[in-house]
């Protein structure tokens, strides 16, 4: 089995670890030059998170790793731990939801991560910068199907989850001295705010699959390459559902994508869910993952005003490979899955994030399960 040059991850904007059957997609390359640039403006010697931890050589312990075919049919793992996957074929309505009364109060944190958190990616302070309620991810009890979620300040993710590798004087940094035995906790055991995020691929009537290109002044990303729709689930989502059947489908996942999108509930033909991941990179952040179509063409989308906006809307043309549900008859090849990655990264003119690369491989993973699993790093 021959690798992928790696060139060809350079292209795509990655910095990779390559062995003899195997890549590891160690982190996005080019853009971090510009998250150092605002810690030395802020006087910090570095961000508290390192968004291109080498996962691949600290988690060497941990299961489960998410992983796709590369063009060359070599293993690509990414740095995300799967929960639940869609091979395992439950709906939304086979999940229930708990809410603890109890908020989560963190007892390990980072105080100084939100001095680097208040800044633009350019050095200046941000306009507005202030906590919320967010959804934590207590637990997934797959025997009881069921999702345990806790009220969690968005300043204690900051503090802990985005505050991962700030060195410490004696615990050495937060990933050291958690996962010092070189992989995650369970979900339950679990010292981070772990803060749920929702991240959904999304189809047009028209054959188009429409993501965004997060601004070049956002400190979190910038410049790379999103989902359709992407953000936090709050408390108050967790809290309505609550109140209207207690199942993940009574989650309103939908609300990002009308903020970001300025697209209708009504416009939506087909919501598929497609799993749960912890991403490595940021201590195990869980996140959820979707595919969506709506009723309405990419022109249409393109055209709306949203609400909030943190960059631009965009559309690649994927004809009839843009479906929450591919075409099992119609067998898509790793080589021509990461021929639509690239295809992404060119017309975004950006690197596809790891949560949109994550999205493509448990959408592709749903029809085509043969090309990607999840395990151990390099267990051949």
């Amino acid at each position: 089995m021959s690798n992928t040059s790696a060139s060809f991850w350079q292209r795509l904007g990655y910095r990779v670890a390559i062995w003899a059957d195997s890549v590891a997609l160690a982190g996005i390359g080019q853009l971090i030059v510009d998250i150092y640039q605002i810690a030395v403006s802020t006087n910090w010697k570095s961000p508290p998170l390192n968004w291109n931890f080498p996962f691949q050589e600290f988690y060497r312990e941990q299961q489960d790793i998410l992983w796709v075919y590369g063009p060359s049919n070599e293993h690509v793992f990414l740095p995300q731990v799967v929960l639940l996957s869609p091979t395992s074929n439950l709906t939304e309505d086979d999940i229930s939801l708990v809410l603890l009364a109890e908020e989560f109060k963190a007892s390990l944190l980072v105080v100084e991560a939100l001095d680097y958190y208040r800044y633009n990616a350019d050095g200046s302070e941000k306009k507005w910068f202030f906590d919320g309620e967010n959804a934590r991810l207590v637990d997934w009890e797959l025997e009881m199907k069921r999702l345990v979620f806790q009220n969690c300040s968005y300043f204690h993710y900051l503090q802990t989850n985005l505050a991962m590798d700030y060195p410490l004087r004696v615990f050495g940094s937060l990933r050291s001295f958690l996962h010092s035995d070189r992989k995650l906790e369970p979900l339950i055991e679990s010292k981070l705010a772990n803060t749920t995020g929702i991240n959904s691929l999304v189809f047009s009537n028209d054959g188009y699959m429409i993501f965004q290109k997060r601004g070049n002044n956002v400190l979190i990303r910038p410049g790379e390459l999103c989902s359709g729709f992407s953000g936090t689930i709050d408390l108050i989502d967790i809290q309505h559902a609550m109140g209207h059947g207690a199942r993940l489908s009574s989650l309103d996942v939908l609300r990002e994508m009308v903020e970001e999108l300025g697209l209708r509930r009504r416009e939506i033909l087909r919501r598929r869910f497609l799993g749960i991941t912890r991403e490595l990179i940021r201590g195990g952040t869980p996140e959820m993952f979707y595919a969506i179509d709506v009723n309405v063409s990419a022109k249409e989308i393109l055209s709306r005003i949203p609400k909030d906006k943190e960059g631009q809307v965009k559309s690649i043309f994927l004809g009839s490979y843009a479906t929450s549900l591919l075409d099992v008859d119609k067998d898509l090849s790793p080589k021509q899955f990461w021929q639509i990655v690239e295809a992404i990264n060119v017309e975004g003119g950006g690197p596809v994030s790891i949560p949109l690369l994550t999205n493509l491989v448990l959408w592709y993973q749903q029809t085509y399960p043969q090309y990607t699993g999840q395990s151990q790093l390099n267990p051949w």
